[in-house]
């Protein structure tokens, strides 16, 4: 996960923004992340979207969480 290798950690591989990741915190506390709350839901269509280049390297941002489930068809 270098710079050279386009891949950031803490960017979302998918609008480049700010992942605010919390595994990227110094406990590397998984429970510390906002995607482990109840209410956030990472659609598989969303996790297809990134990069085969970034997978397992790089988190979606809330942001892209919220939208796509914003856009899902059944809501």
């Amino acid at each position: 996960m270098t710079e050279s290798q386009g891949v950031f950690a803490d960017r979302c591989p998918i609008c480049g923004g700010p992942n605010a990741c919390g595994n990227l915190s110094v406990d590397n506390n998984p429970a510390d992340c906002w995607c482990h709350k109840a209410d956030m839901i990472i659609s598989q269509t969303l996790l297809e979207q990134v990069p085969s280049t970034q997978r397992g390297k790089a988190c979606i941002c809330q942001q892209c969480v919220i939208r796509q489930a914003a856009d899902a068809p059944d809501n």
